[in-house]
């Protein structure tokens, strides 16, 4: 790797933060769309048949295994808004490096140092 220009060695770390982002967008994605399913699934629990969709809604929304859901929710969101930080800081890190020897060039050119 040794060999790679810094700005190979600038998109292929902007790669790799991609590729983490991708997976825990994933990861959040997967948890927001189970969110009914879980709340469905508690709610089934506590059907006793005699208690409202409304008491068990609200029963399944205050039990401990709802809110320890929405924090791992929660906690997966936020891992995967740092991550897209890391990744776009990266790739804008990359651009920045990629326009500045563009710029270089230019001027070069501009001086006549380049045929």
């Amino acid at each position: 790797m040794s060999n790679l220009s810094l700005l190979e060695r600038r998109i292929i770390a902007a790669e790799k933060l991609g590729e983490h982002w991708a997976e825990l967008h994933a990861t959040w994605m997967q948890l927001d769309d189970a969110k009914k399913n879980v709340l469905a699934a508690l709610m089934n629990d506590l059907d006793d048949g005699e208690k409202s969709e409304a008491k068990l809604d609200r029963l399944a929304r205050g039990s401990k295994e709802y809110k320890d859901y929405c924090t791992n929710l929660a906690l997966a969101k936020g891992a995967e808004l740092r991550a897209k930080v890391k990744y776009e800081c990266a790739r804008d890190y990359f651009e920045a490096g990629r326009s500045a020897e563009a710029t270089a060039r230019m001027q070069m050119q501009t001086l006549g140092h380049i045929p």
